[in-house]
């Protein structure tokens, strides 16, 4: 696990919804620390829950770069998860998938997930998704 400054106030505000199936979905300016508050996330499901099944995915990596459409990135979090459990699944810089709101939607619909994601731009507040 990275080294980083726990942000304890967003963590307050984050732990209310932890273990809950609904998107949280972290945004701000680029450079800002959201992918650290995102391993601050990890780290604290780790403690909350007993082996979460945790599907981390960071966009900006080249290991990730074929999940760059809404079916793609579903596909692979479907290979990753865990039948009859909480998968939690944590995405960085989701605005790079064309259509992520698609692939979201569906895995919340589907039950079982409790998804986190980063943003950097209006475009992730654009939509449904949005609200």
């Amino acid at each position: 696990m990275k080294e980083f400054v726990r942000r304890e106030i967003y963590e307050t505000h984050l732990k209310k919804y932890m273990g809950k199936e609904i998107i949280k979905v972290l945004v701000g300016q680029r450079r800002v620390g959201k992918s650290y508050l995102l391993f601050q996330v990890m780290d604290t499901l780790k403690k909350q829950f007993n082996n979460p099944n945790l599907i981390y995915i960071n966009l900006e990596i080249n290991e990730f770069e074929t999940l760059n459409s809404s079916d793609a990135l579903y596909k692979y979090i479907k290979s990753k998860s865990k039948q009859d459990a909480l998968n939690f699944v944590l995405i960085d810089e989701i605005q790079i998938v064309t259509g992520f709101e698609k692939a979201l939607r569906s895995l919340l619909a589907e039950g079982g997930y409790d998804i986190y994601c980063t943003g950097s731009n209006a475009q992730i507040l654009s939509g449904e998704l949005g609200t």
